[in-house]
């Protein structure tokens, strides 16, 4: 089970969440962990990447200028890595590969002292606060009700095919139902977990950024 008093104020970087993710076979973008000052020379990822500053205090990057997206060579990066450097000496730094996808969605865990863990999906990214396009359930869901939960949202209008833009029914299937059994295997301690965006291709699914919170 995860403990609170292993992660600095209960909250696992993005680095370790994304590790406890791939355990269940929830993909996330390649990437790497840079810590320290200094840039590798060698890297082999594909361009464009991303960078981010990471740590249990930077839960919402965007807002702290903590991430540069769609860096397209060397010199970019540099430059990036540089910048976020002065701004967050202090931190460690995860750069990835940038997915390109057709849909943001969010999928995402919340424990509620009535119904216990309750498991959220919908459409994602920077404005899914705004919109509130979401379908819950409780955490031990099955194949099924992640059918009914996609259909109950706008990612519903995906699956067939919207404006040029299809998304895989049974990759968001399969991604909430290894974050199911995640919470069942480690979540007692688990107050929150959200992946936004969960970046959805024709083919596949992938946890673009995760942040998990835990209780004492």
């Amino acid at each position: 089970m995860l403990l609170y008093e292993d992660y600095p104020g209960g909250v696992m970087d993005e680095f370790q969440a994304k590790a406890l993710l791939r355990k269940y076979k929830i993909r996330t973008p390649l990437g790497m962990l840079i810590e320290g000052s200094v840039l590798p020379d060698d890297i082999s990822l594909h361009y464009p990447v991303v960078l981010k500053a990471v740590g249990h205090d930077l839960l919402h990057k965007s807002d702290s200028g903590a991430l540069i997206l769609r860096i397209n060579d060397r010199d970019q990066l540099d430059s990036a890595f540089s910048h976020l450097l002065t701004k967050f000496p202090e931190h460690n730094f995860l750069l990835e590969e940038m997915i390109q996808g057709n849909v943001e969605a969010i999928l995402g865990v919340n424990k509620n002292p009535t119904f216990g863990h309750v498991m959220m999906l919908g459409t994602g990214g920077i404005l899914a606060e705004i919109f509130d396009d979401v379908s819950f359930r409780t955490v031990n869901i099955s194949t099924s009700d992640v059918s009914e939960m996609i259909m109950e949202t706008s990612l519903g209008r995906f699956v067939k095919g919207f404006r040029g833009l299809r998304i895989n029914e049974k990759s968001i299937v399969d991604t909430a139902i290894s974050l199911s059994q995640l919470i069942q295997d480690e979540g007692g301690n688990i107050r929150s977990l959200d992946i936004n965006p969960l970046i959805l291709t024709e083919g596949d699914a992938f946890a673009a950024d995760a942040k998990i919170v835990l209780s004492k």
